[in-house]
């Protein structure tokens, strides 16, 4: 068996020139080829639901198969497993032939079965076996480079082509840095160095995995990500970076998709992967100390402004005035040409700021890991935690008093905050919950982030459709209706929430774990 160890990379096409002509990779000799790769699965896609990947690749006239396992975590460095065996022509050639019903363990398969190792993996190959059809494929032009890192040697690939089912077909444009003995500092600093010029933001997801989007009709839907789950067994660098991870691979392949189909919800789920990031940096302030996460925290902010005033545009149209044109019973014109009027703009790809992001996701992760390696790794997690809910509880808590107090847009506005905290909070932790705790508990912290997204949208379309409001024609009307059809829906709830807040902050931890 092989370890396959790499930190892998998405780019612009556009930016192909720019990175083979990077004098890191300019002065190391170059080799290009033409590669085809086959996937196989069974109809209801066996392998890929259990994150086994098998393929059949060709590389000029020379053919090999492999078994391939998905990463364990989410993490921009992967580490798979992965079992690989030369296989003579024919028996390739035969099983790439219209598939025909099989009565016998494919032949070009058995040499690789025996070179996998874990039982688990053999098994589910002997299940599967007489199952198995091509289902997708990938053909790109790689060219590679051999780099001398500091703790070892590694290869760098640049992968340039399509990934396809036969219908259907996305681009393929990703950077591989792989290296068996180098240690994931160096990969990231060569990384983080190449990004200075090239825009390279962290793409985690394998060729089989998007190509298996692609099969499913997932590869144009914004990605949102599984939150990893802490356990009590977890120290606090563990928990820590494995939220990390998940953090940094949920940015990375919404960058991917926004750059191919410049969808606005992959902009908005990795504006969330980017708050995700401030506030794991925000609880764990005791943990990574204060200059660090203060610093970081401002440097996310800083390259993050810019992606909301997009957004806003997007929410306007999409969360205010297009429900009031469906639902609202008056003004339907004057609203159908007021959407007409601030319908979004195409979205152009150059537009996001994608060096800036890149940069900002590998020179944060460098610097969190360099901080962090003379951190004791037998910290335990559970104590940390148990200190966290009672930490953001009192944050939320606090901020409902002030929002009482002094029932504002602003206290409103900063009450929503803390509850998107402790909302991810308890996603990261709900291992270490009851279940029916952690069920209520969501429960009632989406209902309250609804209704004050709600009202925080209304808050800002009244902003942004205030010039119209000034006007005096059918604008105005179409303005009007929709802040009014929108007020009795999200302002006035928020009211009788505040109320049902207060009861459920003020209760004792321990009344809300029972």
């Amino acid at each position: 068996m092989a370890t396959e160890r790499e930190l892998k990379l998405a780019l612009l096409p556009r930016d192909a020139g720019k990175l083979k002509n990077h004098p890191l990779l300019a002065a190391a000799p170059a080799t290009t080829r033409q590669i085809e790769t086959h996937y196989f699965d069974t109809g209801d896609h066996q392998l890929a639901r259990a994150g086994v990947a098998v393929r059949l690749r060709r590389i000029e006239d020379h053919y090999s198969a492999t078994v391939k396992t998905e990463s364990a975590d989410q993490s921009c460095f992967t580490e798979r497993g992965e079992w690989e065996c030369a296989i003579p022509a024919p028996l390739a050639e035969a099983a790439l032939a219209e598939p025909a019903e099989l009565s016998a363990f494919p032949p070009w398969l058995e040499p690789l079965f025996e070179r996998v190792a874990p039982r688990a993996i053999r098994d589910l190959l002997h299940h599967t076996a007489l199952q198995l059809r091509p289902i997708l494929s990938t053909r790109f032009r790689r060219t590679t480079w051999p780099i001398a890192l500091v703790g070892g040697e590694a290869e760098v690939a640049f992968d340039r082509g399509v990934i396809t089912t036969g219908t259907q077909t996305v681009p393929l444009c990703e950077l591989e840095i792989e290296s068996p003995t180098a240690p994931f500092p160096s990969l990231l600093e060569f990384a983080r160095t190449l990004a200075e010029t090239v825009a390279l933001w962290p793409e985690p997801r394998s060729k089989a995995a998007r190509g298996f989007a692609l099969l499913t009709g997932d590869a144009a839907t914004a990605f949102k990500t599984k939150p990893p789950r802490w356990s009590a067994e977890m120290s606090i660098a563990d928990a820590f970076f494995t939220a990390w991870w998940s953090c940094v691979a949920h940015g990375g392949a919404n960058m991917t998709l926004y750059a191919q189909h410049h969808d606005p919800e992959a902009l908005h789920q990795l504006r969330i992967a980017l708050r995700r990031c401030r506030t794991l940096l925000a609880l764990f302030t005791p943990w990574l100390g204060a200059p660090l996460a203060k610093a970081l925290r401002a440097y996310i902010a800083s390259v993050a402004r810019p992606l909301g005033t997009r957004r806003d545009r997007d929410v306007l149209v999409d969360a205010i005035i297009r429900p009031a044109h469906t639902a609202c019973p008056v003004a339907q014109q004057e609203i159908a040409c007021l959407a007409e009027v601030l319908h979004p703009p195409c979205h152009r790809a150059a537009a996001l700021p994608y060096r800036a992001l890149g940069q900002l996701w590998l020179d944060t992760s460098l610097r969190l890991i360099t901080a962090l390696e003379s951190s004791a790794p037998s910290d335990p997690l559970e104590p940390f935690v148990r200190t966290l809910w009672h930490r953001t509880r009192r944050r939320v808590r606090h901020r409902i008093d002030q929002w009482e107090a002094d029932p504002t847009s602003e206290r409103r506005h900063r009450v929503r905050i803390a509850l998107k905290s402790w909302r991810y909070l308890l996603e990261w932790s709900r291992a270490l919950l009851p279940k029916r705790a952690y069920r209520r508990e969501m429960a009632r912290v989406k209902h309250a982030l609804d209704l004050l997204g709600a009202a925080q949208d209304w808050e800002g379309a009244q902003h942004q459709l205030a010039p119209y409001l000034r006007r005096s024609d059918r604008l105005a009307v179409g303005a009007a209706a929709v802040l009014a059809w929108h007020h009795a829906r999200s302002v006035l709830p928020c009211e009788t929430l505040r109320n049902d807040l207060r009861t459920w902050f003020h209760e004792s931890w321990e009344e809300t774990t029972k």
